[in-house]
């Protein structure tokens, strides 16, 4: 399953192109996990898309779809 067309990619903020591609790969590093843990728990403000694609990310890996390596 592929997320998003290249054109699109390059329209979207680095935390979305990150979310992105891990939904692409299917899996993610501990590092990446805490990047976006972080993110979401901070007073940074995200844009709307980016909070979805987080919460997307957090959905696939408590339904066993995504994997942290």
């Amino acid at each position: 399953m592929t997320f998003g067309s290249s054109a699109a990619i390059a329209q979207q903020t680095p935390l979305e192109q990150l979310t992105t591609q891990i939904l692409n790969q299917g899996c993610m590093s501990r590092t990446e996990y805490g990047e976006l843990s972080s993110a979401l728990a901070t007073e940074r403000e995200l844009t709307a898309g980016e909070r979805r694609q987080i919460h997307r990310v957090f959905d696939y890996l408590q339904t066993g779809r995504l994997q942290v390596e």
